[in-house]
């Protein structure tokens, strides 16, 4: 019997122009009178969740940052929290200064971003958000502390051009003790060494006492890998890469054809 299910956000609970559409929503508000729970597991920071985590009425911890957080997103209270090693870090910035491409530093509280266009429309992003669903992002160059202080879960590159971002994904792969995936069409997140998705949920689950084969997960990218092999079912979007199809055990509807909501509505009843 299904007892948790865990979305991807971007690509897959989302449609195209990153809205939630009311009757999915709806619906998985209304699991909990299954005794259902259900919960978000994204490449975004925890901050960027905190809207979808109120809207969707979500009581348990969300996955945010690629695995590398696990708690919730708006008391910041934290069940689990991986952190990379300040050389890797430090390398990184160096690629993407090499490359002109735009980073993001993700700590639990706080996101440290070079100026970038791709940045800009970020914090534009923040700005039109209302206060209590703001997140902190700071200029590197306004950043006073040392990296080497802080607690950093992920670290992000955005870069649109193919020739840079395979330049970028090929040096990346002579650093020692870090994962890296691309999240979804230009962006490509390292965490630390076996921080996945797939390790996440299965923290999650031990948390919440619940067996893995008892867990569905849902996406459509890279990162979502892991813990769609691992889950107990595991759904690949429509709309989602090949590879991800490959290793799933359903392909439902693509995210703008609410996907989510048609395949818990085909495996939920008969759910006993």
């Amino acid at each position: 019997m299904y007892k948790l299910v865990v979305s991807d956000v971007d690509g897959t609970l989302l449609n195209s122009d990153h809205q939630l559409l009311d009757e999915t929503k709806e619906y998985l508000i209304s699991l909990k009178k299954q005794n259902i729970l259900f919960t978000l597991a994204s490449g975004r920071h925890n901050d960027l969740m905190k809207k979808l985590y109120d809207e969707l009425e979500i009581e348990i911890p969300a996955i945010s940052s690629n695995g590398s957080f696990v708690g919730n997103p708006i008391t910041k209270d934290t069940l689990y929290q991986s952190v990379i090693d300040t050389n890797v870090i430090l390398n990184a910035v160096k690629l993407a200064k090499k490359h002109g491409s735009a980073y993001i530093i993700y700590t639990k509280d706080t996101l440290i971003a070079n100026d970038h266009p791709s940045i800009e429309s970020l914090i534009q992003r923040s700005n039109n958000e209302e206060e209590r669903y703001r997140f902190n992002i700071i200029k590197h160059r306004d950043f006073k502390e040392d990296l080497a202080s802080l607690k950093i879960n992920k670290f992000l590159f955005i870069e649109d051009d193919p020739i840079k971002f395979k330049a970028i994904w090929e040096e990346l792969k002579t650093y020692q003790n870090i994962e890296f995936t691309e999240s979804q069409t230009g962006y490509l997140d390292i965490t630390g060494q076996n921080v996945h998705k797939g390790n996440a949920v299965k923290e999650l689950a031990k948390y919440l006492n619940i067996d893995i084969k008892d867990v569905i997960c849902f996406g459509d990218q890279g990162n979502d890998l892991e813990m769609i092999k691992m889950a107990g079912l595991g759904v690949a979007m429509g709309n989602g890469i090949d590879e991800l199809k490959a290793n799933s055990d359903f392909i439902t509807l693509s995210n703008n054809d609410q996907g989510v909501m048609y395949a818990l509505k085909k495996y939920l009843k008969t759910n006993s």
